[in-house]
């Protein structure tokens, strides 16, 4: 995970979580994920649930959720989160996350 300059601020926990994709009859990458990532700066861990679909050839949409207790990120908490993917090659995808607050 990177901070819009470009800084590592999360990596992900390799063993943890999961995920499921499937293209289905119409041509749509159906995709459901779970991971874990921890911060840089204070260790702490974050859940990131995420699902989303769209045609394979194109940019699926993902909607994500994260859970974390990281003091510097309890905002996070209440937003929501839409990512543009964009399929690399069959064993790499690129999003690009847009964060929206929940207003209260």
């Amino acid at each position: 995970m990177t901070s819009p300059n470009g800084k590592i601020i999360a990596t992900v926990v390799s063993s943890v979580g999961g995920e499921m994709g499937l293209v289905d009859k119409n041509g749509n990458f159906q995709i459901q994920s779970r991971n874990v990532w921890q911060f840089v700066d204070d260790k702490k861990y974050a859940y990131i649930e995420g699902s989303g679909i769209g045609p394979l050839t194109g940019n699926p949409l993902d909607v994500h959720h994260i859970e974390t207790d990281s003091p510097a990120r309890l905002a996070w908490n209440g937003y929501f989160i839409v990512v543009n993917v964009t399929l690399v090659n069959p064993t790499l995808l690129k999003g690009d996350a847009f964060m929206f607050e929940n207003g209260a």
